[in-house]
């Protein structure tokens, strides 16, 4: 498939599957883990897509910023972050794929 068709495929999946979840959270009250779970899936998701075709490097962007806020909000729901380290988190995680690649 061509890098434009799936990538176009992919954002407009992501998109229908966050407004979906959004939609539900009007009419119900989910809780943070829902959330998490979606992000979660949503994350692998995007990383099984680039297993199967490894020259598409941006899948991995999407599937590493979907799970680092699903990391982020399942370690404040538990309480492990609290407000200081909130900033620390994130900008660790903006750092980290930086200095992967800087060490290879």
């Amino acid at each position: 498939m061509k890098t434009q068709g799936r990538q176009g495929l992919v954002w407009g999946a992501l998109l229908i599957i966050v407004g979906f979840v959004a939609l539900l959270e009007t009419f119900f009250d989910l809780s943070a883990w829902v959330w998490v779970a979606i992000l979660a899936v949503c994350g692998f998701g995007t990383y099984a897509l680039y297993a199967t075709e490894r020259s598409e490097k941006w899948m991995l962007v999407v599937s590493y910023a979907l799970l680092a806020i699903a990391g982020l909000v399942s370690l404040t729901t538990l309480n492990v972050l609290r407000d200081p380290f909130i900033a620390t988190y994130v900008l660790v995680v903006i750092a980290l794929p930086f200095l992967v690649a800087y060490f290879q």
